[in-house]
């Protein structure tokens, strides 16, 4: 990490500095560090623009280790976290329930930054101590507020799809409602047999028309027995 260090180590590529941080890591010493930096073609080069080529020194080293290197360990520890958090996430995945969302891992991430950050203020001195913790504050205000802000927008979400799924079912029912329509009007555009028209004649649909009628449907109810009304309307309908 590279922040706003202006040092000799911030100002070398990104893939220099991470390998800094991993052999520092692995316990290699400043002076075997210092050697490999001063063989490198990217190193030379950024000494060259920055520093009138003059080449690391061991206590350049030992001031990334105080302060770029410790930005390094505390970025590791988070990243920890957030490995943790998202495979908790799939195991909750697993056993059918919800996983976290990832704005909810991205505040846990922040969150564990600024637990890692608290290690070193006791080894501040006591303005920069505070000068630290007013920070942090600030920062943890903001984070708060970015979580309020994330919830009405989750709130308002949820509204939303509230409201489409009444709308749809709305459509819905009113699409049912227009078949139901566009039935009744089919049958009842149908024309009524006219009086001197042979039964022979009229078309099925008029038939059947006819026959759904209710006061059609009482001409044909008892006295009839049931097995003559069903004859009558198999008559009616030439059905054999």
């Amino acid at each position: 990490m590279n922040c706003t260090r202006n040092g000799k180590i911030a100002r070398l590529p990104h893939l220099i500095r991470e390998e800094i941080n991993q052999r520092l890591w692995n316990g290699e010493t400043g002076r075997s560090i210092t050697d490999w930096l001063n063989e490198q073609p990217e190193v030379r080069t950024a000494m060259s623009a920055f520093f009138s080529g003059s080449e690391i020194r061991e206590q350049n080293v030992s001031e990334w280790k105080q302060g770029g290197y410790e930005d390094w360990l505390r970025h590791q520890e988070a990243l920890e976290v957030v490995k943790i958090l998202f495979e908790q996430g799939q195991e909750l995945q697993g056993e059918g329930k919800d996983s976290l969302r990832v704005n909810e891992v991205l505040s846990l991430w922040l969150s564990s930054r600024f637990v890692a950050a608290t290690r070193e203020i006791p080894t501040l001195d006591a303005e920069a101590a505070w000068k630290k913790q007013r920070q942090m504050c600030d920062d943890l205000m903001k984070l708060r507020r970015a979580e309020h802000r994330a919830a009405h927008l989750e709130l308002q979400r949820r509204e939303v799809q509230i409201e489409e799924e009444r709308l749809e079912m709305e459509r819905s029912e009113e699409k049912r409602r227009d078949r139901q329509a566009a039935n009744k009007g089919a049958v009842s555009d149908v024309p009524e047999p006219e009086p001197d028209q042979r039964w022979e004649d009229i078309s099925d649909d008029a038939k059947i028309a006819w026959a759904r009628k209710p006061e059609n449907l009482d001409r044909i109810k008892p006295p009839m027995t049931e097995e003559e009304r069903i004859a009558r309307m198999k008559e009616f309908l030439h059905i054999s």
